[in-house]
């Protein structure tokens, strides 16, 4: 349901201002690399992270206006 994801993605935008707060984000992230792009440092999967959840939200909408 709607308001369980809406839930769910607040909780998620919680974690990561803990983790912007409290961890370096400038070092490496060495548990795991993006499939093409490599290793990013903490600061860069944020910013990865933000922009790919706009870019999900967009093409929510998107599908939203054609279903009407």
């Amino acid at each position: 349901d709607q308001n369980a994801m809406l839930e769910g993605l607040e909780a998620e935008r919680k974690k990561l201002v803990e983790v912007v707060e409290r961890e370096n984000l400038e070092l490496i992230c060495r548990g795991f690399n993006h499939p093409s792009l490599g290793a990013f440092t903490r600061l860069e999967w944020i910013y990865f992270v933000i922009h790919h959840a706009r870019r999900h939200t967009h093409q929510l909408a998107e599908l939203h206006d054609r279903l009407g």
